[in-house]
């Protein structure tokens, strides 16, 4: 289900049609024990480590990239999951977490992380005539900083990119 979190009629709508639609219950229900199976650690960090060994067998190949970015410096569950996830992989793994200065970019640097600093992004993607426009400037300019951070790494192409733009409600 998808709904416009800034709209409380829709969100209303949303978490009441399951309780009135016994079959989307369970449908929805069945689905989401499904997809939280596949996100289980046991499962990520075997995909992990499948891709730390296709790069061993690489010869051409020293190591993995990760570059984690973040659009704000907010530290939720899923920030401390990745930071989890980023402190213990192996040193032949060059991890990078660019966000704006604050809470996570201060996590990561105690968690012994290359850090770099992005300005942060408070635009909504939903259309508007003032927000909309702010949106895509700050997007851009996130780009930009981020192109800058792929530039200082020239060996950095990005085999893994964990990002999360727009993941949390914007402030508009």
């Amino acid at each position: 289900m998808l709904v416009d979190p800034e709209d409380h009629i829709d969100v209303a709508d949303a978490v009441s049609e399951p309780q009135l639609d016994p079959e989307l219950a369970r449908r929805l229900g069945t689905q989401g024990r499904a997809h939280a199976r596949e996100l289980a650690w046991p499962l990520i960090a075997a995909q992990v480590q499948h891709l730390l060994d296709d790069r061993r067998d690489a010869p051409h190949v020293s190591r993995l990239n990760v570059l984690l970015v973040n659009h704000t410096s907010e530290i939720s569950g899923g920030e401390r999951s990745l930071l989890d996830l980023l402190r213990g992989l192996p040193s032949t793994v060059l991890a990078v977490v660019a966000c704006p200065p604050g809470d996570l970019q201060d996590a990561a640097r105690s968690a012994d992380l290359e850090v770099r600093s992005l300005r942060g992004i408070d635009g909504s993607l939903r259309l508007h005539p003032l927000h909309s426009s702010r949106a895509a400037v700050e997007l851009a300019t996130a780009a930009v900083g981020l192109r800058w951070i792929a530039l200082d790494h020239p060996e950095f192409d990005g085999d893994l990119v964990i990002r999360r733009f727009f993941s949390k409600r914007s402030r508009n």
